[in-house]
């Protein structure tokens, strides 16, 4: 019996109008669905429990269809049914916290164990896949598509062929198919990733980058915020020492986006452009040609109208084939972009990060979190060993002059990997996001800092606070800040709860003198430590996320 018997029963006769208007309403409703949800779908911005929901009305949409039609119609609508279905069970696994490789696999093998019949036609097109994403690494697409197509008849047929014998041998047969298959591709998979790490060229991941920037990478007057390397802003992205942290820069506009500019920040050759993905732009990497080895990512950029038509870039979207070969360890086969320090690369510059390697080829570096770490063995790239560098560390004096002039040295926006173990106030896992730790974690941190700890509640709490000086402050449930008579004090806006915020009381007009008195209070129980001005570098960066122009630290949204 096939797997959806039971569901097709419940459906009306096959062949009947009723069936065929069912299958027919069904089918345009998916289309409308499919075509509204195509662009976050390829942009990865539906999420695995999404994805799981849209097969689960595609899996369905085809049962009804089955039940409208019979003959080689039918048991196609089956085997997509049945491959819908597999994908959904994946992304549901997926969606659940495993990671994502056991789920594709999980997946591959619900697809070819679900059917009877009809699972001949999943299997088909899953190698007809991999076919054609093999090939196209070692032949012209034309070539390649023709390929896949001949491997996903063979499949067919052979399957079918082999589904066609009694129940205990078909199942026999279709085992030991499914078994070979999977082996067959993970065994391609990974001889095509061995040849390509051993073909890459050794260089040092030790490589000086001192001086390596020699031009500003964007307008300094455009930024209103920058990220401290190592934050605990966004999402994890380490190198080789797997620190939970984000090793780059972000770089918040001050007004809007598209008013940013990206600068090449030294004669070098852009050598790829790749979609970003869910947070849209391009990821463009460039490299000096003197250091191969070294590159530099800008996120999330327009790239100009030159760089795309030279990276074949015609529009928005993820290019599965080349992030393929990346994946696959393959170095960029296209012709270099060469560019002069200062040329304008593009517009609405997102994140930057500088990278040494241990390759010279132009390949971008990219297992940058936890899931990549994990399975070491995902891609020749992810075994080889990365460095990863402020690119406030790697500028002549006259850029940092520059930066200097807009209220940072390298020293204020750098967390060492000591100063994030001790501080560390957010955690990351498979999912690479961010998340708070616990309560009494934040409180113990707060207490490490070698600053007296006051408590409080409902109830007012006078501190002296020194003027210019920060208060940092942890509650679940607001804290608020007054004079000693009962005016407001400015500079508790924004302070999230349950994650420790600096914040920034300013001291009323009249006040005189190096301190003021500050009643603090708020709905439930808080706790804070009162940081003098010349403390706030060692006490407070370390616990923010970004420096801002007017030279705050914040946490996300506190302080601003």
């Amino acid at each position: 019996m096939s797997w959806h018997r039971p569901l097709t029963d419940m459906l009306p006769p096959v062949g009947s109008a009723t069936a065929k208007r069912l299958a027919g309403t069904h089918l345009l409703a998916v289309a409308a669905t499919t075509f509204v949800l195509w662009w976050p779908v390829v942009h990865g911005d539906l999420g695995l429990g999404g994805l799981a929901i849209l097969f689960s009305w595609w899996a369905l949409a085809s049962l009804h269809v089955r039940s409208a039609i019979s003959g080689t119609g039918g048991r196609l609508a089956g085997g997509t049914s049945a491959l819908a279905a597999s994908l959904a069970a994946g992304c549901g696994i997926g969606w659940v916290g495993l990671p994502v490789l056991v789920a594709v696999l999980v997946g591959s093998l619900v697809s070819v164990g679900i059917g009877w019949r009809t699972s001949a036609y999943p299997t088909a097109v899953a190698a007809a896949v991999a076919a054609l994403v093999v090939v196209t690494q070692l032949a012209p697409a034309q070539a390649s598509i023709v390929v896949a197509l001949v491997v996903g008849l063979a499949a067919f047929l052979v399957l079918r062929r082999g589904l066609e014998v009694p129940r205990r041998r078909g199942l026999r047969a279709l085992a030991s198919t499914t078994g070979g298959t999977i082996v067959t591709l993970l065994g391609v998979a990974i001889v095509t990733m061995a040849v390509a790490s051993n073909a890459l060229t050794d260089a040092d991941v030790g490589t000086d980058v001192t001086s390596l920037v020699t031009s500003n990478f964007t307008e300094p007057r455009t930024i209103g915020a920058v990220s401290t390397f190592r934050s605990l802003f966004g999402h994890t992205y380490a190198d080789s020492t797997h620190s939970t942290s984000s090793m780059k820069h972000y770089l918040h506009p001050l007004g809007e986006a598209s008013s940013t500019p990206s600068y090449a920040p030294f004669d070098g050759e852009a050598f790829q452009l790749l979609g970003s993905g869910g947070s849209g732009g391009y990821d463009l990497w460039v490299r000096p040609v003197s250091q191969p080895n070294v590159s530099v990512q800008f996120f999330h950029i327009q790239p100009t109208d030159d760089l795309a038509a030279h990276f074949g870039i015609e529009g928005g979207g993820f290019d599965p084939v080349a992030n393929i070969k990346v994946m696959l360890g393959m170095p960029a086969t296209s012709h270099p972009f060469p560019v002069t320090a200062g040329d304008l690369l593009g517009t609405e510059a997102g994140d930057i990060a500088l990278a040494v390697t241990d390759w010279a080829d132009p390949l971008p570096f990219f297992c940058t979190e936890p899931l990549a770490w994990w399975t070491g063995w995902f891609s020749p790239v992810c075994a080889r060993q990365t460095r990863l560098v402020s690119v406030f560390e790697a500028m002549t004096p006259g850029v940092a002059d520059e930066w200097e002039a807009w209220g940072l040295t390298a020293g204020d926006v750098i967390v060492t990997e000591e100063e994030r173990v001790r501080y560390a106030t957010f955690d990351a896992g498979l999912n690479p996001i961010f998340r708070p730790l616990g309560e009494e974690e934040q409180l113990e941190v707060l207490r490490s800092l070698d600053l007296p700890v006051i408590e409080g509640s409902s109830s007012g709490v006078d501190v002296e606070f020194p003027v210019g000086g920060a208060l940092l402050a942890y509650s679940t449930e607001g804290i608020r800040g007054q004079t000693a008579d009962g005016r407001g004090v400015a500079g508790f806006e924004g302070a999230p709860d349950g994650v420790i915020s600096p914040l920034y009381p300013q001291a009323p007009d009249d006040a005189s003198g190096s301190t003021f008195t500050l009643r603090l209070s708020g709905e439930g129980n808080w706790q804070v430590v009162v940081v003098p001005p010349g403390e706030i570098n060692r006490a407070v960066r370390p616990l923010a996320s970004l420096l801002t122009s007017s030279g705050r630290y914040v946490t996300r949204t506190s302080g601003r």
